[in-house]
């Protein structure tokens, strides 16, 4: 990952790309399937998803272990931990609105 640059999914970009959902825009699909760039998701982005599975807000197309599995193992994912250092700068970013996961 090292020198290239970075496209960090969305809770939300990360499950409709993997499900193929049509809510995914053509230029976010383009972007992410024909882009130089690493391809990466939070932890918490996990962590978010097995909330909404939980809490019957999403439902997936396979048990949460395996789709999980499939969505970051079977494609050119990274996930990425959030450590003391991003966790401190994603607290001090903006508010654009009410959901801190989007921040991590």
């Amino acid at each position: 990952m090292s020198g290239a640059p970075l496209l960090l999914l969305d809770t939300h970009i990360w499950i409709w790309w993997i499900e193929q959902d049509r809510r995914l825009s053509d230029p976010i699909r383009r972007a992410i399937e024909h882009s130089a760039t690493s391809v990466l998701i939070s932890a918490v982005s996990i962590y978010e998803l097995s909330v909404l599975v939980h809490r019957n807000r999403i439902r997936l197309t396979q048990d949460i272990g395996y789709w999980l599995q499939r969505a970051t193992d079977g494609v050119d994912i990274s996930v990425v931990s959030v450590d003391q250092e991003i966790a401190r700068i994603a607290g001090l970013l903006p508010a654009i609105h009410g959901d801190p996961l989007d921040r991590c």
